[in-house]
């Protein structure tokens, strides 16, 4: 019998690329450009579409395109594939504007915890 093989049509970002002199990872630098990551370990961006029609959109949603979003628990192991070791060591800025952002109080506490099921008597 023939092996058929399975064809996927959704984009997977999962590609690493190596140096040619030392052979270690080199860090994907459109990451670096759109990301920025925190200390704990989460990746936040900008709201995607927050430049095109201006015009069109509402006072509420002006004021709001200047927020950052946090990335999902899948989105920030694959980012962490995808950059070295130097972006994720802690940074320290003078007047950080993200420092209350850096430590884990009221956030959601998922890097790389390994998944349990759900306990059903």
């Amino acid at each position: 019998m023939l092996n058929t093989l399975k064809i996927s049509f959704f984009q997977i970002r999962t590609k690493i690329h190596f140096s040619i002199t030392d052979g270690k990872p080199i860090t994907n630098f459109e990451v670096v450009s759109r990301y920025f990551r925190l200390n704990n370990g989460l990746w936040i961006h900008a709201k995607p579409k927050r430049r095109s029609r201006v015009w069109k959109k509402t006072e509420f949603s002006n004021i709001s395109r200047h927020e950052h979003v946090f990335t999902s628990e899948e989105k920030c192991i694959m980012l962490d594939k995808l950059v070295d070791k130097e972006w994720k060591e802690r940074r320290h800025f003078i007047n950080d504007e993200y420092s209350e952002y850096h430590k884990w109080d009221n956030l959601p506490k998922y890097k790389y915890l390994k998944k349990v099921d759900k306990f059903y008597p």
